[in-house]
């Protein structure tokens, strides 16, 4: 596999989502194994460890699968949508009686455009998810969007945070990672 294939497999926004799952998966596997153990020191019933320990092979299994249905499906959606964004710039430059050559790259730039719009907006989403998951319980609107910033950045600048400032560049990095897994998801599908 070539360095471009494996950006494009691993740093897509479904990659990563797939990647995510796996390493979810696996955690589940893993704790199920250690409660598994603990369960026949305290018991000495080493069935109900090998139950536990199946438990969680299989909750790892599932998290993988669906991780691994979902990643594929968002890459799918963000090539999709690059690939219509590079069909109508080209029929443009096509109207406008542009070479084929000339319509060639409209049409690819026009895809990569495409594909990094999606994936920046799906990371405006995640990001704004990520601020309202950090707000204090029973805040809304103003009030919930500047303390999830600053709990994003690590509490308030009084209190040895970064503040706003720090949660609104975690915000900009989110998005900015979308944005370019989306440019990788081009390399995976193309």
């Amino acid at each position: 596999m070539s360095a471009l294939e494996w950006a494009g497999e691993n740093l897509s926004l479904g990659g990563i989502l797939k990647n995510a799952g796996g390493a979810a998966g696996s955690i589940v596997r893993i704790g199920a194994e250690g409660a598994g153990y603990a369960a026949s020191l305290i018991t000495e019933n080493h069935s109900a460890r090998e139950g536990i320990v199946n438990a969680g092979r299989l909750g790892d299994e599932a998290i993988t699968t669906t991780s691994k249905v979902i990643g594929d499906g968002v890459n799918w959606v963000v090539v999709g949508a690059g690939d219509m964004v590079g069909m109508g710039v080209g029929y443009v430059a096509k109207a406008s009686g542009a070479s084929e050559k000339n319509i060639a790259i409209a049409e690819t730039i026009g895809k990569l455009a495409g594909s990094l719009i999606v994936a920046t907006a799906a990371g405006g989403v995640l990001a704004h998810a990520a601020v309202i998951a950090a707000a204090a319980p029973g805040l809304a609107g103003a009030a919930a969007a500047t303390n999830g910033l600053a709990a994003l950045g690590g509490g308030a600048i009084t209190a040895g945070g970064g503040g706003m400032a720090a949660g609104a560049a975690i915000t900009n990095v989110i998005v900015a990672a979308a944005g370019a897994s989306g440019l990788a998801s081009r390399l995976d599908n193309d």
